[in-house]
């Protein structure tokens, strides 16, 4: 009962674990990032034609939290779920016990 209890318990924790990681990309290397390339001009067409992208006034967008990720909880539901079911897991009496050795007949 144990052992199935706490596989119940590791799996989503493994799975969490395992999509929250962060690969790093293989081809990527600091060394090309210390090169300074020359980024060519972007341009957009507006309403008075072409213009640079520097020289346009484009509010920024609002920055906003992102909401939380449902597995984020999951180690929190998990805990509660176990913890109610150690809680309120049966007991054993001595008179449930006593029956089971008389054959089941009531005191």
């Amino acid at each position: 009962m144990l052992r199935t209890i706490l596989l119940i318990a590791t799996l989503p924790l493994a799975f969490w674990l395992a999509t929250s990681a962060v690969i790093p990309m293989a081809d990527y290397s600091p060394a090309e990032t210390a090169q300074a390339s020359p980024e060519p001009i972007e341009w957009r067409h507006t309403v008075d034609g072409w213009e640079p992208v520097e020289e346009l006034q484009v509010e920024a967008p609002a920055d906003r939290q992102p909401p939380i990720h449902p597995l984020t909880l999951l180690p929190l539901v998990v805990a509660v779920a176990l913890s109610a079911l150690l809680a309120f897991e049966p007991q054993e009496t001595a008179a449930t016990s006593q029956n089971d050795t008389d054959g089941g007949k009531p005191l």
